[in-house]
């Protein structure tokens, strides 16, 4: 593959500012059962959960072809369709879905936010986001998080489009500044308020660069009333209370997250591929009790992006090379050192607690006739 661009190429592993402590702890995966949606589509995401239900809600990220609820079983309660427009659809994108109570669901979408009934098949709106203020942010996480903040409720959601359309083309660091990605919306009052930093002991303040497309993770605890926040590819998880107050850092010490890749701040990074497919990315975060889950991805070698000659070579070496790895903090601290997901997995689909975790499969791999296969798993803790 020619390259004609000049690059800005160094191998960096996201923890090299921090002193790799000594863990007494090591943590792996255990699989112990699957679960098989009589559904297929590409590149399909659970958006929520609800424990009381036991119903999962899930669409397809870039087809959006239906929204499903199911439950643990795999079986179909609702498959509807909502893209397009009038008034019981709800606009050309859908970004992110919660459960609002026993049979609707909120949704955020090009119209603003929405409630589907599920059970009725009637959409009612809250609030169009036309004038509206929006976080400065780029989407990663597709949670929406219903917090109660005193007598008054707010959902906490990262908005997209909120980008300027070319910021990758002018990506300076007035983006870093000003970057806020977590949109706090007030339904009653109709309010916005934007949550959210990159920190001060940033990679990309350290090194004066950027990695290509900024992506954000966060979560928030109910139990804990925090706020979490991980900007991609920073080794910093941000904590917040529910006023967007920071409270504290936390540094992530990993050995496989690796940025061969950076740019200088204003360099064009339009229609590049390698920090996509070469550099590591962080992909979850999941806040459960005293536990925050992360996970991310490897990229492939960089000699095997160098060597090859197209693109449709990719996903080949996507199976081959990418690795998939989870970072597990107990009470906001690190205990142990990343551990590998299973074979054949590319993430966690839902985090429930350390014996009740959901992952997502390879399709290549497990996927069958019956539909998609995700994995029941556990985490096993030893000393």
């Amino acid at each position: 593959m020619n390259k004609i661009y000049v690059i800005v190429f160094f191998l960096i592993c996201s923890c090299s500012n921090v002193k790799e402590p000594l863990y007494t702890e090591s943590n792996s995966f255990e699989v112990y059962d699957t679960l098989t949606l009589n559904y297929t589509t590409r590149d399909f995401k659970i958006y929520d959960y609800d424990e009381n239900l036991d119903l999962f809600v899930g669409m397809s990220r870039n087809m959006m072809d239906s929204i499903i609820v199911f439950d643990s079983n795999g079986s179909i309660k609702s498959k509807f369709f909502a893209l397009g427009t009038g008034n019981q659809i709800v606009g050309n994108n859908i970004y992110s879905i919660s459960f609002r109570d026993k049979d609707k669901l909120l949704i955020n979408s090009d119209d603003g936010f929405v409630t589907y009934n599920y059970l009725t098949d009637s959409i009612s709106q809250i609030v169009t986001f036309k004038n509206s203020i929006r976080a400065y942010g780029s989407i990663q996480s597709f949670n929406i998080e219903q917090v109660k903040a005193g007598d008054s409720e707010m959902y906490l959601t990262i908005l997209k489009p909120s980008f300027p359309e070319n910021y990758l083309r002018d990506f300076d660091e007035r983006i870093i500044t000003d970057y806020k990605p977590i949109t706090a919306f007030f339904p009653t009052s109709g309010k916005f308020e934007m949550i959210g930093d990159i920190s001060k002991n940033s990679i990309y303040y350290s090194e004066s660069s950027h990695f290509g497309e900024l992506l954000s993770l966060f979560d928030y605890n109910s139990e804990k009333s925090l706020i979490f926040l991980l900007n991609n590819p920073d080794n910093i998880v941000l904590v917040y209370d529910v006023l967007g107050t920071l409270i504290k850092e936390i540094p992530l010490t990993t050995k496989e997250f690796k940025l061969p890749y950076s740019y200088g701040f204003g360099y064009v990074t339009d229609n590049m591929l390698e920090y996509q497919v070469v550099n590591s990315v962080y992909r979850e975060m999941y806040s459960s009790g005293s536990d925050l889950l992360i996970t991310y991805r490897t990229g492939i070698h960089d000699d095997t992006f160098l060597s090859m000659s197209s693109p449709s070579d990719l996903p080949r070496y996507f199976q081959k090379e990418m690795k998939y790895y989870a970072i597990l903090l107990e009470d906001e601290e690190q205990n142990s050192e990343e551990f590998e997901l299973p074979y054949a997995s590319t993430g966690i689909a839902n985090f429930n607690s350390k014996n009740n975790l959901l992952l997502y499969t390879n399709p290549s791999i497990t996927e069958t006739t019956d539909g998609m296969i995700f994995f029941k798993a556990r985490i096993i803790e030893s000393k």
